[in-house]
């Protein structure tokens, strides 16, 4: 829901509804077992540097298109 910022400005501020917010948690549910599925063979050590990795390529994308 999007509603006028309080200060009068141009802003407004979204947020989500409860239902949004219970679909948000199913989702952030959902990807942490597919991820705890995808790295079960990796060692601990192994699992740290995939994720690394995979944060700079999200990085490297967010350069390309910075918000804002």
């Amino acid at each position: 829901m999007r509603r006028p910022d309080p200060s009068g400005g141009r802003a407004m501020p979204a947020e989500l509804t409860p239902q949004g917010v219970k679909q948000l948690l199913a989702v952030h549910l959902a990807m942490r077992s597919v991820e705890q599925r995808l790295l079960r063979d990796f060692e601990p050590k192994e699992q740290a540097l995939f994720r690394r990795m995979l944060e700079r390529c999200l990085d490297s994308l967010r350069s390309e298109h910075p918000s804002g």
